[in-house]
């Protein structure tokens, strides 16, 4: 439905509605904190969740201009002026309606205009004047006055600085010049136990994806330490934990992408805390994969996906590299990859992803030795997932003479690319065979490598032979590595 059906479909009850949001409005506007909460009550008394707001939606997003002004900002400068917990859910609860409300190109419509109106300032300069009371009321130690009511409101703001910011480009530039990330940062600094909630760690991972933003955090006194102390108390026992500790990875994932704050967070012992990580949230992601929780199994996934992706950024050090070799990291890749042969790759996407990453950081922390390589074993075993093997169709059309036929012809294809060979009882396929252009190897010799279960050697084949020599206690197998 557009804005214009929403209009024709009102009921009186709608028109009911409207002047209760307009004396909410200005009684924000007057700032007064009684007459606040009592409309705030009698709005919510009204707007049920059979209420059709349309006809409100219509006046506050009408590019005509009222007697009263453009009522759009009159909305914004009420939400600034709020001083009641009760009345700024109401207020956000419109502003939530303004992009959720309606046709996806009506909730576009609107959502531009709440751009271009520059909602985006508006909300966060509110969530600034709440957080700096925050600050103040944890500093001093008074943390039982912040009122439940009060947490949902801040959260409420955040959330919607989230929802409104989306199409906002300059959202990472607001947050920071506006004040909100030095607020958020301090909040992370202090010693309270709980300084970020789930939404507010949501508005942190979006601010961290500016550089400047990301460098500004991870200059901040005391941000860096205290981050990784509270990702080393976060346990992980419920999901709620494990959503807030994958958004503080996320959080030092971006800060570690500086250069001075990485080694910064080196010498705090970065590796030590995020390692544990990566095999704790994968024993967990197994047990909550057999027990059908789809939902604790994703979280556990992201949760050694950042882990993982921290780590590779943390190999690009000389000295967390070698932290990285200290803590036998190899061993644990390869215990995980292991385990990973079980499942699906091809169902499971997290699976593959694990594999690509652990695979990564494989490559980052494999020692440096010169060559040639002799009486050098790999230094991790893996298996190599068998891809399925395509359905072979039944071709019950044809006749027993077109099958027979059929295979006759790929009977003497078959052996027309078969080559001689003194060994007849085993034939190898060659692999990187390169030749110049009168016919002859580049390559004095040609490397085959074969494995089972990771134990993997090498064969040195004579080009100039005409054929091959007979290797004996050689086993083959269905699997190489190349």
């Amino acid at each position: 439905m557009s804005d214009r059906e929403l209009q024709h479909g009102s009921t009186s009850k709608d028109r009911d509605l409207l002047p209760l949001v307009k004396s909410v409005v200005d009684a924000c506007i007057a700032r007064s904190a009684e007459d606040q909460r009592k409309r705030a009550e009698c709005l919510d008394r009204a707007w049920t969740g059979t209420a059709d707001t349309s006809a409100t939606i219509k006046y506050y997003v009408s590019k005509k201009r009222s007697s009263e002004g453009d009522p759009l900002r009159s909305l914004l400068r009420a939400l600034e002026a709020c001083t009641d917990d009760f009345c700024l859910v109401m207020i956000c609860r419109l502003i939530q309606d303004l992009i959720t409300v309606g046709s996806t190109k009506a909730r576009h419509k609107r959502h531009r205009r709440l751009i271009k109106a520059d909602a985006t300032s508006a909300l966060l300069r509110t969530l600034r004047y709440r957080l700096k009371d925050v600050v103040a009321q944890r500093d001093s130690e008074k943390t039982d006055e912040i009122s439940p009511l009060a947490h949902h409101s801040d959260d409420t703001v955040a959330g919607l600085v989230l929802a409104v910011g989306a199409k906002d480009c300059r959202l990472s530039l607001k947050i920071r010049v506006g004040g909100v990330l030095q607020m958020l940062c301090s909040l992370m600094a202090s010693e309270c136990e709980d300084p970020l909630s789930l939404t507010m760690a949501k508005l942190l991972c979006r601010s961290l994806r500016s550089p400047r933003n990301a460098q500004l955090a991870g200059r901040h006194r005391g941000f860096a330490a205290s981050l990784l102390l509270r990702i080393s108390s976060l346990k992980g026992k419920d999901t709620a934990q494990c959503l807030l500790l994958a958004r503080y990875l996320e959080v030092l994932y971006f800060i570690t992408k500086n250069r001075k704050t990485r080694v910064l967070l080196i010498g705090e012992s970065v590796i030590g805390c995020v390692v544990p990580l990566v095999e704790r949230h994968f024993w967990w992601r197994r047990v909550s994969d057999q027990s059908y929780s789809s939902s604790a199994t994703d979280v556990h996934s992201e949760i050694c996906l950042i882990s993982l992706a921290l780590l590779r950024l943390l190999s690009n050090n000389r000295r967390a590299k070698e932290q990285l070799i200290s803590c036998d990291v190899l061993a644990l890749c390869e215990r995980i990859m292991n385990e990973l042969e079980n499942e699906d790759l091809l169902v499971s996407s997290s699976a593959s992803h694990l594999q690509d990453s652990l695979c990564a950081l494989c490559l980052r922390c494999l020692p440096t030795l010169r060559f040639p390589i002799v009486n050098n074993t790999f230094p991790f075993k893996f298996r190599l997932h068998q891809p399925a093997s395509p359905s072979k169709k039944r071709h019950s059309s044809k006749s027993p003479q077109k099958r027979a036929d059929a295979a006759a012809d790929r009977l003497a294809v078959s052996s027309s690319e078969m080559f001689d060979a003194e060994s007849s009882a085993s034939s190898l396929e060659f692999v990187g065979d390169t030749f110049d252009d009168d016919g002859g190897f580049e390559e004095d010799e040609v490397f085959m490598k074969f494995g089972e279960d990771g134990e993997a050697f090498t064969c040195d084949v004579d080009d100039e032979s005409d054929g091959l020599e007979k290797v004996c206690d050689i086993q083959f197998f269905s699997q190489f590595i190349l």
